[in-house]
């Protein structure tokens, strides 16, 4: 089983190809994210365009920022997938 961790400084939106072209069957996919600002809602701008949600400021904007992060994931899978069809 290969693991592929992505650590950028910032967003990882813009990392999504290369940690995909890397993962094989049974492959697992571990990211991290450093821009905290826009996953938790103080800068808004950033979080639509690096990842294609509105966020906005609420008591729980941890679990928020790792599901706009794991959605912008998917979606990235989801499309890339369906251009190879």
């Amino acid at each position: 089983m290969l693991v592929s961790h992505l650590d950028p400084f910032g967003c990882v939106a813009s990392f999504l190809d290369a940690v995909f072209r890397n993962v094989f069957n049974n492959g697992v996919v571990v990211a991290t994210c450093t821009d905290v600002a826009a996953l938790y809602g103080t800068c808004p701008a950033p979080a639509l365009r690096n990842y294609g949600a509105r966020v906005a400021r609420t008591d729980f904007v941890k679990e928020m920022a790792a599901r706009v992060v794991v959605s912008a994931m998917a979606r990235f899978v989801v499309t890339s997938v369906s251009c190879l069809a």
